[in-house]
């Protein structure tokens, strides 16, 4: 996604994609689910049959029971497979080693929006004039932009490639001038709005 973003920001963009932990999807359950199930299909929560019922661990691929940093793509793998624009000397803000996240020792949602908006506040404080494109899914971006109490604005759902638009304010807080917004995408049929993550 953020090679795509990339493309359409064009030769404003200066620099290359930097891969940050910080933004990455929940080590939650529901995450685990959507891939470690026999009949995972990547549907958030698993297979909708499975959803709720216990899970027998010998069912579960061996990946799940590995540290989460030692099953995701590290950036050289991302820049050979995804996009040349993934910046190889960024250095991430946020570390997943040591978490020891697998399943049966899941994130909780303190700890993902206590490492999102750690990266949100470090980046403006390092560029507080410039226009940053942060990309993340949908249910860390709504329960960052919830936790920040921007206006009294909430998001219930931020569905598929949610826009969010904040600008720092006076006070030191953030302004919405956009919030969760889908309707770049509301001719596309495949783009119907997600269910609750939460």
């Amino acid at each position: 996604t953020a090679a795509e973003i990339s493309e359409g920001v064009g030769a404003g963009m200066q620099g290359g994609i930097g891969v940050e932990a910080a933004l990455a999807e929940d080590m939650c359950e529901d995450w685990y689910r959507s891939w470690a199930l026999p009949d995972s299909d990547g549907t958030w929560r698993g297979p909708r049959e499975r959803r709720g019922h216990h899970v027998d661990q010998n069912d579960l691929q061996p990946q799940a029971f590995k540290a989460v940093e030692d099953i995701m793509y590290d950036t050289s793998n991302l820049h050979a497979k995804v996009s040349s624009k993934v910046d190889l000397e960024y250095k991430p803000l946020h570390s997943l080693c040591g978490k020891g996240f697998c399943w049966g020792k899941f994130e909780t949602r303190e700890q993902l929006v206590e490492r999102g908006l750690n990266a949100l506040n470090v980046l403006h404080r390092k560029f507080p004039s410039e226009s940053i494109v942060l990309v993340t899914h949908g249910g860390p971006l709504t329960l960052m932009f919830n936790a920040l109490e921007v206006e009294d604005k909430k998001v219930t759902v931020a569905g598929y490639t949610a826009v969010v638009v904040l600008l720092p304010n006076a006070s030191g807080g953030w302004t919405a001038p956009v919030v969760a917004d889908t309707s770049h995408v509301h001719n596309l049929a495949s783009c119907a709005p997600a269910e609750s993550w939460y």
